[in-house]
């Protein structure tokens, strides 16, 4: 695996039976990717392999043509061809649209982002490679859909801060052009649009939220460098929620809350990924609201899960009556889908927090040696549910993601 990923650093042309060979056993979907089916109409080259290599070498053309593309660029490009649509192994259905069955593969993007995540830390990848390939995977159906549904500003804002636009409307591109589809030629119309609202935005190629917050440094000067992070985090998040719609608005929002503020850490990660370790080295002196803790005092065993529903319960008004009292708290859970997440982040945020979700991220070999020496073992079976489950967090889930390994 590690020779692919030098040779691909030194900007070399590897072929995706070379690539299968080397990640199939980290990446066991990649060889499911022969036995799943795609819908004629839309894909009338074959199974998602047959697609797959048509897209690494349209990358490769586009790759070529580019001569200032970065090393960096260049493998994140190519992998990101090599696991697209990996998610469609999970994801693939058939539906009845028109009166028709059809083929398909709803959120194959954030299933595949997900099953990469924490498989991906068992690779050479850097973590900046890393990340550059899970926006790739994760993100590469939004381009059209913020086109073809006249999304606004804000959405384009957003996408802007999760994945970098060039790189992504590039390989845009090169997907569309590595199908056989009567409507090809109009979708590469829709990415061409989508370039130029981009540039009409302000958010091709530069920072997307740079000029927008300009207000709040140049309107009123802010006391100190915590204050500013939070409000520059929480005007981000207002925006993007339709709150507000300038940052002028965000300083009226924040400002009976930079002396006196709750703070809301949520945790995120599999059994076995640290998160107790973390807690007692970062949040010793926070208040803590843990599900094992609970559990273990309602049931007697942390690893009871016949009374979870009064455990969650009790972990809300614990978290509850601490935000009232403004107080710094950690909630400690595994929180491994997006639902229990924002359930807990909606309420940081009803009771005017800031909120912060601290993403705690291990390879699975790890994950599963790590609880192993626990002294209460999760079962295994829990622990494999737990990563089929997990729905990796995106950046704009709370007022500031940050994932810590």
């Amino acid at each position: 695996m590690k020779s692919i990923v030098d040779r691909l650093r030194r900007r070399e042309k590897v072929g995706f039976s070379e690539i299968l060979e080397a990640f199939g056993s980290a990446l066991p979907l990649l060889h499911e990717l022969k036995n799943t089916p795609q819908d004629k109409e839309w894909h009338a080259e074959g199974d998602v392999e047959i697609h797959t290599r048509s897209v690494l070498a349209e990358c490769y053309s586009l790759l070529e043509a580019d001569e200032g593309v970065s090393e960096h660029d260049w493998l994140v490009m190519v992998l990101g061809a090599a696991f697209h649509d990996i998610g469609k192994a999970l994801a693939t259905k058939t539906r009845l649209i028109g009166g028709r069955e059809r083929i398909v593969a709803p959120r194959h993007e954030d299933k595949g982002r997900s099953y990469l995540s924490l498989r991906l830390l068992d690779t050479p990848l850097s973590e900046e490679e890393r990340r550059g390939v899970l926006e790739i995977v994760g993100h590469h159906g939004e381009p059209k859909h913020l086109v073809v549904r006249d999304e606004t500003e804000r959405r384009y804002r957003q996408l802007a801060r999760l994945a970098n636009l060039k790189r992504l409307q590039a390989f845009c591109i090169a997907d569309i052009k590595g199908r056989v589809a009567k409507d090809r030629r109009a979708q590469l119309e829709v990415l061409e649009l989508f370039k130029l609202q981009c540039e009409e935005f302000g958010v091709w190629n530069s920072d997307p939220y740079e000029r927008w917050l300009e207000p709040l440094y140049t309107e009123e000067k802010l006391p100190d460098e915590m204050t500013r992070e939070f409000v520059k985090n929480q005007a981000i998040w207002d925006f993007e929620k339709g709150y507000i719609n300038s940052a002028y608005e965000a300083l009226a929002r924040t400002r009976d809350r930079w002396r006196e503020r709750a703070k809301l850490t949520v945790l995120c990660g599999p059994s076995g990924s640290g998160k107790s370790t973390l807690i007692k080295r970062r949040f010793s002196e926070w208040e803590l609201v843990s599900m094992d803790e609970l559990r273990e005092e309602i049931t007697g065993k942390r690893s009871n899960q016949s009374k979870n529903g009064q455990v969650a319960q009790a972990a809300f008004e614990e978290l509850k009556k601490c935000l009232r009292g403004k107080q710094r708290v950690v909630w400690d859970s595994t929180n491994v889908t997006k639902a229990q997440r924002k359930k807990v982040i909606d309420i940081g945020c009803a009771y005017g927090a800031e909120v912060e979700l601290l993403v705690v991220e291990k390879a699975i070999g790890e994950l599963k040696r790590a609880n192993a020496r626990r002294s209460e073992p999760v079962p295994g079976s829990v622990i494999e549910k737990q990563i089929r489950n997990l729905e990796y967090p995106y950046e704009n889930e709370a007022h500031r993601v940050v994932y810590v390994s």
